[in-house]
């Protein structure tokens, strides 16, 4: 708890003034490594939210934005990303915003690796397959000797199956795309892992 009560307070330190995800405050006068107390964050879970939403009138595409730069600020700025944002870990509030709760499952990045998923995100969105290797090859572990060309080569056929014309991601995407790389004897250390963990978690939860 006492890990969880400093993930929480940075996390909420760190937000943008003007986002629509709010992070609870911690009471650490009354928080020890056995109780974690945390400010009262009234609000219903995504997945239970329809009739609030509905109530309030409030914007679906707004709020799934929010969350989505919130969660890629956590990833791709402050290098330290709640993990498991699924839609019981999400409110939605009668004022319009949203609250991330429960820090007990957190990843961590540094700045190399931040680098390095930001050109592989971006070589995607490009379908760019030599960039897409490149990045993936500054983060992965390689556990065997690797082709690099047949990786270019076969990194080239995903994009094209996965990301062609009018096709969008799905959850699958970066499940599909540990696979192949697991193929050519790479894989990534656990905090890209739990990139890759997140982002399908929170596809869901935005679909929603």
């Amino acid at each position: 708890f006492g890990v969880e009560a400093r993930t929480t307070l940075s996390s909420r330190a760190a937000l943008d003034g003007d986002a629509i995800v709010r992070i609870p405050a911690v009471h650490e006068e009354l928080s020890t490594a056995r109780v974690l107390v945390l400010e009262w964050m009234d609000g219903v879970a995504v997945r239970d939210a329809a009739a609030l939403i509905a109530e309030h009138d409030l914007d679906r595409t707004a709020l799934a934005r929010g969350l989505l730069v919130a969660m890629l600020r956590q990833i791709m700025i402050d290098g330290v990303f709640h993990a498991d944002p699924h839609p019981g870990n999400v409110l939605v509030r009668a004022d319009g915003t949203l609250a991330l709760i429960d820090f007990g499952s957190v990843g961590r990045l540094d700045s190399l690796q931040q680098s390095a998923l930001l050109r592989a995100l971006l070589a995607m969105n490009q379908r760019d397959p030599r960039q897409l290797r490149d990045a993936l090859l500054d983060i992965a572990q390689a556990r065997t000797a690797t082709d690099e060309d047949l990786l270019e080569t076969a990194l080239g056929q995903f994009l094209v199956q996965r990301l062609g014309e009018g096709m969008r991601p799905d959850p699958e995407l970066f499940a599909d795309l540990l696979r192949l790389m697991l193929t050519f004897g790479l894989a990534f250390p656990p905090a890209i892992a739990a990139v890759f963990r997140a982002l399908m978690t929170l596809d869901g939860t935005l679909i929603q």
